[in-house]
């Protein structure tokens, strides 16, 4: 970590915003491993520059796909208001190539559809082109396509594998090779290495309590990576975090994670076997006289080569990780929160973008009081900060806003 870390200073007042021309796009509804999933980049009009679409409920609550630029978007409506857990996924190359995946569960169980993205110039209502591919699946289902053609997938801890688009096969469950005393009740996604040599899950677990309470830290809540190399044929399975515990985190000598208890998380992996891994950092801050709570942004990263872990490092700015944001924070966004995570194939170059309060450059949180009206309350504006490394994830930048 760069020791020469400076202070962020970013003055902004949201109030003094003029907002007159703000649009909003589309809403979510928290579900967190699928959240950073409905958005996506494409060049779906030829152009050679990459363009966003998105999936989510508009103001009237109906399921919209969404497509546009700074100058504005425009939507059509793809499914009913009662959707969640929405995933969109571009297709860039193999059998699907030119579309989008657009899966959503509703009324117990999850659907896969494709829209062509072509229409979204050829067509007024690019969502006329919308095709049924796979479901229904029982529950919720986190999945991922792949090149190749194949779509890999976590349907209530089952991992599921598919050649052909069509039928899927039960490969592996979430938390096989872990220890027993540990409950594995989160929704987990699954990625896959650009190459496809390696698939990985990464997300929290619970345990029989937190370290900081007296649990032995392999009994404790905490994070884990699991991965195969083999197609699903085997799986391997470590613990990488655990709640409550003083010292892990390199550059933040005085706090102990509490993974657990948000969960917000995000990985990818390299063709060179990396699990690259980010999460909220909620949780306690020893100042040396007192314990209270911080909210960092957490990396790490899993050699599934030769099976080192790096540690976690804060790669927020720790001046503002000490705010007192268990108050007044909006929606599930309590401190840094919601990251999400990219890297290049070699992974090298490995970037991370979070929501972060927005403060007033003195040490104080810039709050909005509300309205008045009975549905609203003090709520603290938000910002999106990024930082990114050049060497693999070792040093970062500061944040930048």
């Amino acid at each position: 970590m760069n020791p020469e870390r400076q202070k962020i200073d970013r003055i902004v007042n949201s109030d003094d915003l003029f907002k007159t021309n703000q649009e909003i796009i589309f809403t979510s509804d928290y579900d967190y491993p699928s959240i950073t999933r409905m958005l996506d980049l494409c060049d779906y009009d030829g152009n050679t520059s990459l363009e966003p679409i998105v999936i989510g409920n508009d103001l009237n609550g109906d399921l919209i796909f969404a497509w546009g630029s700074i100058f504005g978007f425009s939507n059509c409506i793809v499914g009913p208001s009662s959707a969640r857990a929405k995933i969109l996924q571009t297709a860039n190359a193999g059998p699907l190539a030119g579309k989008a995946l657009i899966g959503y569960w509703e009324s117990g169980s999850t659907n896969i559809y494709t829209i062509v993205l072509d229409s979204i110039n050829s067509s007024p209502n690019p969502c006329n082109s919308l095709e049924y591919l796979a479901g229904p699946f029982s529950g919720l289902l986190l999945y991922e396509y792949f090149s190749t053609g194949e779509i890999w997938g976590i349907n209530d801890k089952l991992i599921l594998y598919s050649s052909d688009l069509n039928n899927f096969e039960l490969i592996g469950t979430v938390g096989q090779g872990a220890p027993s005393n540990l409950t594995f009740d989160d929704l987990y996604q699954i990625h896959l290495s650009p190459d496809g040599q390696t698939a990985a899950i990464f997300g929290c677990m619970t345990g029989e309590g937190q370290v900081i309470n007296g649990i032995n830290p392999d009994s404790a809540n905490g994070c884990f990576v699991q991965w195969t190399t083999d197609g699903g044929a085997s799986w391997m399975w470590e613990r990488i975090g655990s709640d409550g515990m003083f010292g892990t985190v390199t550059n933040r000598p005085g706090y102990a994670p509490l993974f657990w208890n948000f969960a917000q998380t995000a990985f990818r992996i390299d063709n060179n076997g990396y699990i690259h891994c980010v999460v909220n950092g909620y949780g306690y801050w020893d100042t040396g006289t007192d314990t209270t709570f911080s909210f960092p942004i957490l990396y790490n990263k899993k050699n599934t080569a030769d099976g080192t872990v790096m540690g976690w490092l804060a790669v927020s700015e720790e001046s503002v990780e000490h705010l007192p944001l268990n108050i007044a924070y909006p929606g599930n966004g309590i401190g840094q929160s919601y990251p999400t995570l990219s890297t290049t194939e070699d992974g090298e170059f490995v970037f991370c973008a979070w929501q972060g309060p927005e403060h007033d450059g003195m040490g104080n949180v810039n709050i909005y009081p509300g309205d008045g009206g009975g549905n609203t309350g003090p709520a603290f504006y938000t910002d999106i900060l990024y930082a990114y490394s050049t060497d693999g994830g070792g040093t970062w930048t500061i944040p930048i806003f």
